[in-house]
């Protein structure tokens, strides 16, 4: 009996909560929060009608489903959240809601925060220290931003620096485990020239930082190729001509 109770659990769950995201997502999306992010978001214009509609139904699920927490005395607000959520989920036009199904809390600092403590780099070693943020990602589903810095990134929208697009692509990158620059991608056939591309153009990102040479990517990108992938993805919403000439 309880076996088959653990079972129906098991096969209802997914099927309850496709069916609580349906009814969700045809939610009517206020013209005030349309407002707000015309207002508050630079990008929100340039986006075609059918990819506002997608954008309005992936932000409903995403607000009824993750957790949002003040830091340090901040009042979260609708707002707040509204513009958070746009952000984060222009990544998934086009894609499922469920990349983000591991992400349940979302933590915001009023202004850039210190993080002290240890940190693993990709060859295993650990390093300890204090760092000042404007945005970071766990592993574990949480995702930590600065307001100031949301608010910064969300406003200039066309200067390749958006920390919500930098952290939730590495919640897309460590979807398959540690992040390493590599998001999931729906056909196993692309990961080799997804590796062969990525690759290639950080190593000529580094060359060009030690020449001394311009380029379209923060310096950042060149720590290693998961920054790489979170930097690129900033530029590639908020600069894509310049990507699309530079970075084919």
């Amino acid at each position: 009996m309880i076996a088959a109770l653990i079972i129906a659990v098991i096969v209802l769950k997914p099927v309850l909560r496709d069916y609580r995201r349906r009814r969700v997502r045809n939610i009517p999306f206020g013209s005030r929060w349309q407002g707000e992010l015309q207002q508050a978001w630079g990008l929100y214009g340039r986006i075609p009608a059918e990819l506002k509609t997608a954008l309005h139904a992936h932000m409903q699920v995403f607000l009824d489903e993750k957790s949002f927490v003040g830091c340090n005395g901040l009042q979260v607000t609708p707002r707040m959240k509204h513009i958070i959520a746009a952000q984060a989920c222009l990544l998934l036009l086009k894609k499922d809601i469920s990349l983000y199904d591991r992400i349940a809390c979302v933590l915001i600092y009023p202004t850039a925060f210190i993080n002290a403590g240890h940190r693993s780099l990709d060859n295993g070693a650990t390093i300890t220290g204090i760092r000042v943020l404007s945005g970071e990602s766990w592993q574990t589903g949480k995702v930590i931003l600065s307001w100031d810095d949301v608010q910064a990134g969300a406003q200039h929208g066309y200067d390749g620096q958006n920390v919500v697009i930098h952290e939730f692509a590495h919640q897309l990158d460590q979807d398959n485990g540690y992040a390493n620059g590599a998001p999931y991608l729906t056909d196993k056939a692309h990961y080799e020239k997804w590796s062969h591309v990525l690759s290639q153009q950080f190593q000529q990102l580094q060359q060009a930082l030690q020449l001394g040479q311009p380029h379209l990517l923060d310096a950042y990108a060149a720590s290693n190729p998961a920054e790489f992938f979170a930097v690129a993805s900033e530029v590639f919403f908020e600069q894509a001509e310049l990507m699309r000439s530079h970075m084919p």
